[in-house]
């Protein structure tokens, strides 16, 4: 089939790899698959030629100036033409037999005050093409919208072949606020190895590396302090995953990980990478960016005394992160999710 994906593709380096990661499980089962490029923002109901002109004006400064995102959107995923215009996206729909939404926070209750209901797959030519979800994530326990927007929400769901959230907490959502149906799906990132992974970045990857690599979305005095406090502890030196001076293209990111013997991280696909990559890691609770996410996979995995809250006593995180996971049972569980998850994904043939 001709498949569409809808997702995060912003500068973010776990929106590009899940995207990347569902791109590839989705042609590996033999399907065309086309990532629909309709970047983060309010589309225009039209533009004149002078915001058009615009629009090819700052994609060409991203390309000149080898911004890292871009660089790996144009290398990495099949992208659409740009999505510029609602129309644009109305009209690309037909080209489609099947449209996916997810993975990532697209259905966080922020983003529809942003991105009208675009991630609900309003636009989708329905019932001519099928409307699916995977691992689409509402980022916390809650969903707080308008009366309005929740019943627009309810019917254009109700039109959806198969719903797949990412969190436990998201089963509850769909079945009491939206009176639909869902199941509880893996990350995308985590439905591929590391090999997989590693052939994507072999030529940043190293041996006999001893540093701590940290990624903080929000970094504060207290997390940093942390990690030179762990650092001097542990007798190894560390690395930010995201200096402000040069961002890392998107494989070195991940080979940073990689390479690194500790991870500490306050992201939750920078905690999917240490588990994907065995690496011994703390996750720091980003209660500002939703737990809901961080607490359902670190349970799944029977890993919730790696997460900890930046504030509460931080004594015992050197035993915590000095302890050695069992990856084999991790790997064990992981593996009977992924068959899960992807059994989901082949079905969709069927639907």
């Amino acid at each position: 089939m001709r498949i569409g994906i809808l997702t995060m593709i912003s500068n973010n380096y776990g929106a590009l790899l899940q995207c990347y990661a569902l791109q590839t499980v989705l042609q590996s089962l033999g399907h065309e698959v086309i990532v629909v490029n309709r970047k983060w923002g309010k589309l225009n109901v039209s533009l004149s030629i002078f915001e058009k002109l615009k629009c090819i004006k700052n994609k060409i400064q991203y390309i000149l100036k080898n911004d890292p995102y871009e660089n790996f959107r144009l290398r990495k995923l099949m992208l659409s033409k740009a999505i510029l215009t609602y129309e644009d996206l109305k009209k690309y729909s037909s080209s489609f037999d099947v449209v996916i939404v997810g993975s990532d926070q697209v259905w966080n209750d922020g983003c529809h005050k942003v991105m009208n209901f675009d991630f609900y797959l309003d636009w989708v030519d329905y019932p001519k093409v099928k409307r699916f979800s995977y691992a689409a994530s509402f980022g916390k326990d809650t969903f707080e919208a308008t009366d309005n927007d929740v019943a627009i929400i309810k019917e254009l769901l109700h039109s959806f072949s198969g719903i797949s959230v990412r969190e436990n907490s998201g089963l509850n959502i769909c079945t009491k606020q939206f009176g639909v149906k869902a199941r509880c799906d893996l990350d995308p990132t985590l439905l591929l190895q590391a090999s997989d992974y590693i052939k994507i970045m072999s030529d940043y990857v190293q041996c006999n590396n001893k540093f701590i690599c940290y990624y903080f979305l929000d970094p504060n005095v207290d997390k940093l302090e942390l990690v030179s406090e762990l650092s001097a502890k542990l007798g190894v030196g560390y690395k930010d995953n995201m200096p402000l001076r040069k961002r890392y293209n998107v494989e070195e990111w991940l080979s940073n990980i990689y390479n690194s013997n500790y991870v500490i991280t306050d992201s939750f696909h920078g905690m999917v990478f240490s588990i994907i990559f065995r690496k011994q890691f703390l996750c720091l609770n980003n209660n500002k960016r939703g737990s809901a996410r961080f607490f359902n996979l670190l349970n799944k995995l029977n890993l919730l005394d790696r997460l900890i809250n930046i504030g509460d006593d931080l004594s015992e995180s050197f035993e915590i992160l000095s302890h050695i996971i069992n990856y084999d049972e991790v790997e064990s569980k992981l593996n009977a999710y992924r068959r899960l998850s992807l059994d989901y994904l082949k079905s969709i043939d069927n639907n």
